[in-house]
């Protein structure tokens, strides 16, 4: 039984050139109890390389990361959903502290709420480069 997804995120950026990745694991066990490494099964990696048109940010670049892969998650049946991003831009327009200054952030954001009514969604941010 799957009993936890996890989904890790990153963007680096150069210019108007970004690289996003993304990793999402699933967890299988029993409710309650702690699932051992060897349980784990990845879902899905993603690579892309971006190139921005505009003025861009390593903040839309996580965000877009995000959506992304909450885009490919199948049917979850309420599993719990633990994203975790090292950018607090991110977090905070994710989690509706921040306000999305433009049509791209505001797009990701409006998918993000659709995401979180079909899934078990939660957003954390971690900081980064601590070996996480």
């Amino acid at each position: 039984m799957v009993t936890d997804i996890h989904l890790y995120t990153d963007c680096s950026g150069n210019g108007k050139r970004y690289g996003i990745s993304g990793l999402m694991v699933q967890y299988r066990g029993q409710k309650g109890e702690e699932t051992r490494f060897s349980e784990r099964k990845s879902l899905f990696q993603i690579n892309e390389d971006l190139k921005s048109s505009g003025p861009g940010s390593i903040s839309v670049g996580e965000t877009y990361a995000i959506i992304n892969a909450l885009s490919k998650l199948p049917d979850t049946n309420g599993v719990k959903v633990s994203v975790y991003t090292d950018n607090l831009h991110a977090f905070n327009l994710l989690n509706g502290v921040s306000v999305p200054k433009t049509e791209n952030l505001k797009k990701m954001c409006e998918m993000y709420e659709r995401f979180k009514t079909l899934h078990n969604v939660e957003v954390m941010w971690i900081k980064a480069h601590v070996g996480i």
